[in-house]
Protein backbone atom coordinates (compact mmCIF):
# COMPACT_ATOMS: atom_id res chain seq x y z
CA UNK A 1 0.00 0.00 0.00
CA UNK A 2 0.74 3.54 -0.39
CA UNK A 3 4.66 3.30 -1.66
CA UNK A 4 4.68 -0.22 -1.89
CA UNK A 5 6.57 -1.68 -5.02
CA UNK A 6 4.39 -3.07 -7.50
CA UNK A 7 4.76 -6.71 -9.21
CA UNK A 8 4.99 -7.18 -13.02
CA UNK A 9 2.03 -10.03 -13.21
CA UNK A 10 -1.44 -10.78 -10.80
CA UNK A 11 -0.18 -14.23 -10.79
CA UNK A 12 2.85 -16.64 -10.31
CA UNK A 13 3.28 -20.44 -9.40
CA UNK A 14 4.89 -22.19 -7.87
CA UNK A 15 5.20 -25.78 -6.79
CA UNK A 16 3.00 -27.03 -3.37
CA UNK A 17 5.94 -29.24 -2.42
CA UNK A 18 8.28 -25.87 -2.00
CA UNK A 19 8.42 -23.76 1.24
CA UNK A 20 6.57 -20.54 2.16
CA UNK A 21 10.59 -19.04 2.44
CA UNK A 22 10.95 -19.57 -1.40
CA UNK A 23 7.61 -17.62 -1.81
CA UNK A 24 9.38 -14.63 0.06
CA UNK A 25 12.85 -14.70 -1.28
CA UNK A 26 11.37 -14.39 -4.65
CA UNK A 27 9.06 -11.96 -4.14
CA UNK A 28 11.87 -9.92 -2.28
CA UNK A 29 13.55 -10.43 -5.64
CA UNK A 30 10.97 -9.13 -7.88
CA UNK A 31 9.99 -6.16 -5.16
CA UNK A 32 14.06 -5.06 -4.68
CA UNK A 33 13.71 -5.76 -0.84
CA UNK A 34 16.36 -6.57 1.09
CA UNK A 35 17.23 -8.87 3.55
CA UNK A 36 17.46 -6.23 5.91
CA UNK A 37 13.95 -4.32 5.18
CA UNK A 38 10.68 -5.45 6.18
CA UNK A 39 8.55 -7.79 3.86
CA UNK A 40 5.12 -8.78 5.60
CA UNK A 41 3.42 -11.75 3.75
CA UNK A 42 -0.05 -12.51 4.81
CA UNK A 43 -2.61 -15.69 3.81
CA UNK A 44 -6.10 -14.29 2.81
CA UNK A 45 -5.40 -10.82 5.00
CA UNK A 46 -5.24 -13.56 8.04
CA UNK A 47 -2.01 -14.89 9.04
CA UNK A 48 1.31 -14.78 8.55
CA UNK A 49 3.00 -17.98 7.84
CA UNK A 50 6.04 -19.44 9.14
CA UNK A 51 8.88 -19.44 6.32
CA UNK A 52 9.23 -22.87 6.88
CA UNK A 53 5.29 -23.71 6.14
CA UNK A 54 4.99 -26.08 2.95
CA UNK A 55 2.72 -24.25 0.12
CA UNK A 56 0.38 -27.08 -0.47
CA UNK A 57 -0.27 -27.10 3.21
CA UNK A 58 -0.32 -23.01 2.86
CA UNK A 59 -3.01 -23.71 0.31
CA UNK A 60 -5.20 -26.42 1.57
CA UNK A 61 -6.39 -24.36 4.80
CA UNK A 62 -7.31 -20.94 3.13
CA UNK A 63 -9.52 -22.03 0.38
CA UNK A 64 -13.05 -22.39 1.32
CA UNK A 65 -13.94 -26.01 2.87
CA UNK A 66 -9.97 -26.83 3.09
CA UNK A 67 -10.30 -28.24 -0.30
CA UNK A 68 -7.15 -26.85 -2.43
CA UNK A 69 -6.42 -27.88 -5.78
CA UNK A 70 -3.27 -29.61 -5.28
CA UNK A 71 -0.69 -30.06 -7.56
CA UNK A 72 2.28 -27.96 -8.30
Amino acid sequence: MGSAPVLNKDTYKIKTTQRFENVAVFLRGQLGVGAGEGLYLYVNFTFAPALDENVGNLWNVSTPGGKGRGGG
